[in-house]
């Protein structure tokens, strides 16, 4: 899915810029007037709400791509590495490839790094026809791949 990592950069590129002009208003608040000189040693008064608007639609816009890139891009990239897996898993043992494969999406909370260090494990089917089904399972630990397939009794 190329539009969840492109919309996660632009999220995340607006969440930077967003949290850079409220660093800026912080650092250096601006007078009420473009008239008004303040001596060096006096500066206006900081413009509170706009610092913490700005910082959380920023935070809120982080978040919002941290998620799209890790649970939606990352998500969808394993997937398509254990199908290429399981089908070269297949064309080796059995000798021919299942006609769909299926994985449940079976992480449970609080599990979500395991997508960025790389551990992860997913467990689908393969159907071969409707008689022909086979339990798979692909972990993917370090750098290696395994997969294992064995036939549904």
């Amino acid at each position: 899915m190329p539009i969840a990592l492109i919309s996660g950069l632009a999220f995340g590129l607006f969440a930077v810029f967003l949290l850079f002009w409220a660093l800026e208003n912080l650092a250096y608040p601006r007078s009420q007037t473009t008239i008004e000189a303040y001596p060096m040693d006096h500066r206006p008064p900081r413009r509170w709400l706009a610092i913490f608007v700005k910082g959380g639609l920023g935070l809120t816009m982080a978040g919002l791509a941290a998620y799209l890139c890790i649970d939606v891009f990352l998500a969808d990239r394993k997937h398509d590495e254990a199908v290429l897996e399981v089908r070269a898993l297949f064309s080796k043992k059995v000798g021919r490839e299942p006609a769909t494969i299926q994985f449940e999406r079976n992480r449970e909370p609080g599990r979500w790094y395991g997508w960025i260090i790389g551990r992860w494990e997913l467990h689908g089917t393969a159907h071969f026809d409707e008689w022909d089904v086979w339990d798979v399972t692909v972990t993917w630990s370090g750098h290696q791949i395994r997969s294992h397939a064995q036939p549904r009794k």
